[in-house]
């Protein structure tokens, strides 16, 4: 039997109690930015910080992950035990040892409501249209929502527009059965991991996160939905998970927190760090971020 044995560089906080709770999974995808083991109902991903420290991420050094991944197998068993985590068929047994590795914490306060004004809003807004580059979902650009927002022009693609018109509503609705129709033509809705619709919703949730300013009922619908339906990939659900408890890669914690200071002088490195995650995951999640903030605008 071959034996290999590395060592892990930072992991979120959390973990150590979730596979305490959950020490038996398995290999589920293996890509080349790192691996995500299944444990329980839950994923946890181990790999680089191409897109930031993941609230459910443990990440090791490029050289050591290099070497993790040409050992790793789909078919492996993975056991925690120890501070470590083990993985192992007939012909291999991987170690990797989690205690020297340093915890991180990726939560966002909460903001008293009186002081959440985003003053450095404007200069997103004017860093995203520099981007120039299309949200997921039937490429549409955010110059594009701004005048259908502002000046109440119409957008090519009528019902994405009625969509996120209705998404922004249902912030702030009471009406579940709107709710839900509202999140559906969202959640899952585009390719890869991590669906547009989703990375949408989860740059709502940031803003939710910071503010605590959407309906109840918005939360606990999509909640209810992600817990009891298999709606959209399991990556995408983890990343709901955790920001249905206020829990996000380093990239997203990063901009919300620029957005509340007075002329971050970061905004602008944070936003391209954001916006260069995934195919248009970045993209995606920035125009959550303003939707969200446009319809607490609207709102106050």
């Amino acid at each position: 039997m071959k034996e290999f044995i590395f060592y892990g560089e930072e992991h979120h906080s959390d973990l150590p109690l979730l596979l305490s709770e959950n020490n038996v999974g398995r290999v589920h995808s293996i890509f080349q930015n790192g691996i995500n083991i299944k444990m329980g109902d839950s994923l946890v991903f181990i790999g680089n910080t191409k897109n930031g420290r993941l609230p459910f991420g443990i990440h090791l050094k490029e050289e050591v992950l290099d070497e993790f991944i040409a050992c790793v197998e789909d078919d492996l068993v993975v056991c925690w035990k120890g501070f470590s985590l083990y993985f192992a068929n007939k012909e291999i047994l991987m170690k990797l040892d989690l205690q020297p590795s340093t915890p991180f914490v990726n939560s966002l306060p909460i903001f008293r409501k009186e002081k959440v004004i985003f003053p450095s809003f404007e200069k997103f807004i004017t860093l995203f249209i520099s981007n120039g580059e299309p949200i997921g979902i039937e490429d549409l650009f955010v110059n594009q929502l701004l005048l259908y927002y502002i000046d109440d022009q119409q957008i090519e693609q009528s019902k994405l527009a009625n969509s996120i018109s209705n998404l922004m509503d249902a912030l702030l609705s009471d009406d579940k059965v709107f709710i839900n129709d509202s999140l559906r033509y969202f959640l899952g809705r585009g390719n890869g991991l991590t669906p547009s619709g989703d990375d949408i919703l989860v740059g709502i949730l940031a803003v939710h996160a910071v503010t605590e300013m959407f309906s109840q009922a918005f939360i606990d619908e999509l909640k209810e939905i992600i817990q009891s339906e298999p709606i959209t990939t399991d990556v995408s659900k983890e990343y709901l998970k955790y920001a249905l408890n206020r829990k996000f890669s380093s990239v997203v914690v990063n901009i919300m927190t620029d957005l509340q200071e007075e002329n971050s002088s970061k905004l602008e490195q944070h936003f391209n760090d954001l916006v260069q995650v995934g195919h248009s995951s970045g993209v995606d999640s920035a125009f959550g971020l303003l939707i969200g903030i446009l319809t607490l605008r609207r709102k106050k």
